[in-house]
């Protein structure tokens, strides 16, 4: 249990690095780069099915996040944050990122779910604000009015 939470207050202190998330993936991971004084690129390429959903490269110039194609958004936006997890807790810098260590993976896919939880939590109060737009605008309709706590 001590684990999980010296991970959440590690990973706490990385999120509040990262810039509010935006419709514009390739945009927000060049920003997270920027941030970190390395070039980040985000690529979507058709990779065989045997592949992971997601590639981490580095080269010379810039580390690159590679993701496969997928008919799911939700998908795409987990390996995303997925693959930087591995970038932002330094698993490239590890020398050994690329051979599937296992505990490079478990807290990639932790910290995934850990922002993609604080990203959610980002969106609600905004949708919750559209809402109660629509009932200022048109006007008080109970059916609307019970969606807005």
């Amino acid at each position: 249990m001590q684990d999980l939470t010296d991970d959440r207050v590690r990973y706490d202190s990385i999120f509040s690095t990262l810039p509010e998330w935006t419709s514009d993936a390739a945009a927000y991971v060049r920003e997270i780069g920027e941030r970190h004084g390395r070039d980040l690129v985000l690529m979507r390429a058709t990779l065989n099915s045997d592949s992971p959903g997601g590639l981490l490269i580095r080269a010379a110039d810039a580390d690159y996040i590679v993701l496969a194609r997928s008919e799911s958004p939700l998908y795409e936006r987990h390996v995303l944050l997925h693959e930087l997890g591995h970038w932002l807790l330094g698993h490239l810098d590890s020398g050994t990122y690329g051979c599937c260590k296992e505990s490079d993976e478990v807290a990639a896919e932790r910290f995934a779910h850990l922002l993609a939880e604080r990203l959610a939590a980002r969106v609600r109060p905004q949708r919750a604000c559209a809402k109660r737009g629509i009932i200022a605008a048109f006007g008080s309709r109970r059916h609307l009015q019970r969606h807005c706590a």
